[in-house]
Formats: structure tokens, sequence, C-alpha cells
């Protein structure tokens, strides 16, 4: 909710900039500022904290401190919109962008120490949201399969997933695969066939599959194929910077395409455990 609501501000002050008077005015102020964090901020920084929230569990297994959690939202909400929403403001009263210093008779006192204090207490918003992170690693409720009564097949895996996902690949029925089977009166389709028991909605029969799941082997090849294209491509920076193919350039080169090559011979050939 967070997101959608500041989303909505930071658009909605990016369609004024289709108006070429205002845009003229706004440029290379404070007003672009406040638009672009509303934008970045309060749109991808937003939006991922509330993914992390979500994921946690299945990332680690447990979940972070609810409590917790909803101070450091509001805490950071709070904090974003009082550091860059009176940025529309000194904008609009001439302050310009990247300017750390302005004139004491410009009426930007007050609204640059709102901003100001605005940074500090979104800094602490952001602090309380990595605490929730190390607390959750250290000290969290196990999460269980399901934590969120989810729609989908993600969920009927322990947490973390194995490294194979599914043992068997699930069947599914419709968009809300989990739900059906463990709602089947508010599925979908419900004249749709069941997708497997409420549990677990990969079918038990084919649970023996998991005893013959084939995964590679954790491997420092594809590491070394890395930094082997990693040397190839600093001598084509040194050619691209020199434009010439003799000297280091080859050298690098062909020292680079060496470790690339042994890489990934062993990566092809690497025997199975």
């Amino acid at each position: 909710m967070g997101f959608i609501a500041l989303f909505i501000i930071g658009g909605i002050s990016g369609i004024m900039h289709a108006i070429v008077p205002l845009d003229l005015q706004h440029t290379d102020t404070y007003f672009i500022v406040a638009h672009f964090h509303y934008v970045l901020f309060g749109g991808s920084i937003m939006g991922l904290a509330a993914g992390l929230y979500y994921w946690f569990p299945k990332m680690t297994g447990r979940l972070m401190d609810e409590r917790l959690g909803t101070w450091a939202f509001w805490i950071t909400f709070l904090g974003f919109n009082l550091t860059f929403f009176p940025m529309h403001f000194t904008g609009l009263l001439g302050m310009p962008r990247r300017t750390y210093t302005y004139a004491a008779n410009m009426g930007l006192t007050e609204l640059n120490f709102l901003q100001t204090a605005g940074a500090l207490v979104l800094g602490v918003g952001s602090l309380l949201i990595l605490a929730n992170v190390v607390h959750g690693m250290r000290h969290g409720r196990p999460s269980g399969r399901d934590p969120w009564d989810g729609h989908t097949l993600e969920w009927t895996i322990p947490n973390p997933p194995p490294a194979y996902n599914f043992a068997a690949i699930p069947v599914v029925h419709g968009r809300r695969p989990f739900w059906d089977a463990k709602y089947p009166a508010y599925a979908e389709h419900a004249h749709a066939p069941a997708a497997a028991p409420a549990q677990h909605p990969v079918a038990t029969a084919e649970a023996h599959a998991e005893e013959h799941i084939h995964m590679p082997n954790p491997s420092y090849y594809p590491l070394v194929v890395a930094v082997g294209i990693f040397i190839v491509m600093t001598g084509v920076l040194i050619y691209l910077s020199t434009f010439q193919l003799v000297g280091p350039t080859l050298a690098v080169s062909a020292v680079g395409a060496l470790v690339f090559l042994v890489g990934l011979y062993g990566w092809i050939f690497e025997p199975p455990a």
C-alpha cells in the first residue's frame, strides 16, 4: 500500500513535466529531486521491502518480527515523506538541485531543516528493516511450509526449498493451484480434477522420483570461466585505449583465453559426484 501511494504521487508529479512552462520552471530544481525519489524510493524500494518480508520465510525458513516490521514501515514511510515532500516546495521556490548551500533570504531554511530531519528518520527506518532481517535469521519463528496461506505451488515445498524444488513436476489446473487444493469448495474451476492432496499438491504416487533427481555438482569451474572472460575483456579494453594488437593486448587476451578454455574443459568433463 505504501508503494502504491508513493508511486502515484511520483507518477502524477512526472506527468506535470509534459507541460512545457512547468517543465522549464522545475528543471534542475529540488522539484525534480522530489519527483525522482517518489518514483525510485517510493516505488522500487518500498516494493522491494515488501517483497523481502514476503519471501523471507521462503529464503530462510523463518518469519520476520511483525511488530518490528510495523515500526520499520511507519518510520520509513513517514521519514521518506518528511524528507522528499517538502522538496516540491523548495524546488518551486528556486532551490537548485545538487546544491548544498543557499542564501539565507530565500525562505528555504525551515523546509530544508524538515528535509534533514526526515532523512535522519528515514535512516532509522532503514536500519530497523536491516535489524529485522538479522533478528529474523537468528531468532525468527519457524515459518512452516505455508505461512501466508498461499495460492501457488512454491508454498507446498519446505522453507527454504530443496535444491531441486519439486520432486516431481506438479500438474496445474488453474491460476491458484495450492489454494484450490486446500479449499476445493472455493476452487476457481470446481469441475476440474483436484490438483493433489491438500497438504501437498504434488502427486504422492510420484514421490519416489525424489530418489532419482540429478543435480549438478557444486563446482568452481564456472567461476574460472568467468575470470577467463574478464581477463579477455581486459585485453579488449587495452586495445580500445591503445589501438595496438601487439604487446599487452595479445598477452592479456591470450592468458584470459587460456583460463577460459581450461575452466570450460573442466566444467564440461567434471565427473559426477
